[in-house]
């Protein structure tokens, strides 16, 4: 790899974002929503008790 050039300005991110939108390597992806949210059907949790001894003969 080969340095062509060095951004030598106050803002180099304002150079950055001419160049990348320049050669097309910007994608402005429309916003979307956020996901909704899990209901508690959809939830699964599955809680096992294990002895305190049994546990720390895991480590």
């Amino acid at each position: 790899m080969t340095i062509v050039a060095f951004i030598a300005q106050k803002d180099p991110a304002d150079v950055i974002d001419r160049l990348i939108k320049h050669c097309q390597l910007w994608d402005d992806y429309p916003t979307r929503a956020p996901p909704k949210p899990a209901t508690p059907e959809e939830i699964e949790l599955e809680i096992e008790y294990v002895d305190f001894d049994e546990f720390l003969m895991g480590f």
